[in-house]
């Protein structure tokens, strides 16, 4: 890792400053549900019979928990296909921009073979290769694929666990003085610095790291 120890200086530092604080208000399970435009998707997406049923079944929102209870069903291309849309929905909420984008990505005739395969490499515990497998999917590129990874990754007991790595984490590491390495190393590599980062301030602090990208995604506030 480029810069250890900046990265255990930032670790040691989170914990030190606002350990309590992620502790007593960043658990992700009670997160809000995310609620979609249905009329839009289906608009964008006239034919897709498991957005449909997602829309239908989730009418109050996708919740991380629904997620969750997703995630321990991805045996099947069509138990994949339906997780990943759920987690779409669930990443792009209601001010959704990319409608065309995202409807690319649902048609593309190699998704599920990208869906398999990121899956496969997260389970074993190769994060890097969970994120090559998904890289070069159209429409979509990793501030929304690391959502996947994430749901791919729930409950599995990983040392390190792949993480949402969107805009809003990212301002958030970036208000922390996170040692991003600009010039130096490329996203996947950062990412993967980052969802090793959590993983530690978590394990200190007795929580997932998952607490640790809930705060960061809401600003990284200090109290």
């Amino acid at each position: 890792m480029v810069g250890a120890a900046g990265h255990r200086e930032w670790v040691d530092g989170v914990v030190g400053q606002f350990g309590s604080v992620i502790c007593d208000r960043y658990d992700p399970a009670p997160q809000p549900a995310m609620r979609s435009n249905a009329r839009a998707w289906l608009r964008w997406n006239p034919g897709d019979e498991d957005l449909r049923w997602l829309l239908d079944h989730h009418r109050d929102g996708i919740h991380r928990q629904d997620l969750r209870a997703l995630s321990g069903d991805l045996d099947t291309a069509a138990e994949r296909r339906r997780a990943f849309i759920a987690t779409l929905l669930w990443g792009a909420g209601t001010t959704n921009r990319y409608y065309g984008r995202h409807s690319h990505a649902l048609a593309f005739g190699g998704l599920d073979e990208m869906l398999d395969q990121s899956l496969k490499s997260v389970q074993r515990g190769d994060l890097s290769g969970g994120w090559s497998a998904m890289y070069d999917l159209p429409g979509l590129g990793f501030r929304f694929f690391t959502k996947w990874l994430w749901v791919t990754g729930i409950d599995s007991e990983l040392q390190t666990a792949p993480l949402v790595f969107d805009q809003r984490v990212i301002n958030g590491l970036g208000k922390t003085g996170w040692p991003a390495h600009l010039g130096q190393i490329n996203y996947k590599q950062r990412w993967l610095n980052y969802c090793s980062d959590a993983a530690a301030v978590g394990e200190q602090l007795g929580v997932s790291g998952e607490w640790v990208e809930y705060w960061l995604f809401a600003g990284a506030p200090a109290a």
